[in-house]
């Protein structure tokens, strides 16, 4: 299974929206590194429909399935991870709550 990473520079993104509630809230601010490799149970921000969109990535047979965390849309499954703009590092809460995920 391709465990790879693209390469650039860390950027951040503003949460907007309920569906990977309890762990991202509106509002929230996430760092994602594009040069992170990704694992198991990591979130990234992934390319879907031509929109890139903050998921949860599981690794499954033949490639990964990223999924909302709300399951208001369907889990979706990629082979590659050239679709993976980057993995979440780290995240900023409104009272200056920071939670790391490396």
């Amino acid at each position: 299974m391709d465990t790879g990473h693209c390469g650039g520079e860390p950027f951040a993104l503003r949460v907007l929206g309920s569906s990977m509630e309890p762990e991202f809230s509106e509002g929230h601010i996430v760092i994602i590194d594009p040069s992170a490799i990704v694992y198991d149970g990591c979130y990234v921000m992934v390319k879907i429909n031509d929109q890139y969109e903050l998921r949860q990535m599981h690794a499954v047979e033949g490639g990964w399935k990223v999924s909302l965390l709300d399951g208001s849309a369907p889990d979706e499954i990629i082979t590659s991870l050239d679709d993976v703009a980057g993995m979440v590092v780290q995240r900023a809460g409104r009272k200056r709550q920071v939670k790391h995920y490396v």
